[in-house]
């Protein structure tokens, strides 16, 4: 299978990691009958590695910058979802801790 060029971004690959780290989150809401929020974790996601991915095809990197700035927003309101979650007793801090280091 060919490979893409956003597979070998370390952006994406970090943001893979993240994804899979909320999915894992999200089981535990789940588990809580959280659905509503296990739905935003996924949905959020995914949607960091598909805005890497959708703007390595972009034809400037004026464009590309802009997938990007999406990412960051996208991050940014996770890390503040996940404390919400966490403030609501949900969620231990050591579920997202994850967010404090990915965020460097």
């Amino acid at each position: 299978m060919a490979k893409f060029r956003f597979q070998d971004l370390r952006i994406w690959q970090l943001a893979i990691e993240i994804a899979n780290e909320l999915f894992d989150i999200a089981d535990e809401l789940e588990r809580k009958r959280l659905y509503r929020f296990a739905d935003q974790l996924r949905g959020s996601g995914m949607s960091m590695s598909n805005n890497i991915s959708e703007g390595s095809g972009s034809s400037s990197s004026k464009e590309f910058r802009r997938y990007l700035g999406h990412c960051t927003k996208v991050h940014i309101r996770e890390r503040e979802y996940c404390h919400f979650i966490g403030n609501e007793k949900a969620l231990k801090q050591q579920d997202y801790g994850f967010f404090t280091k990915s965020a460097r």
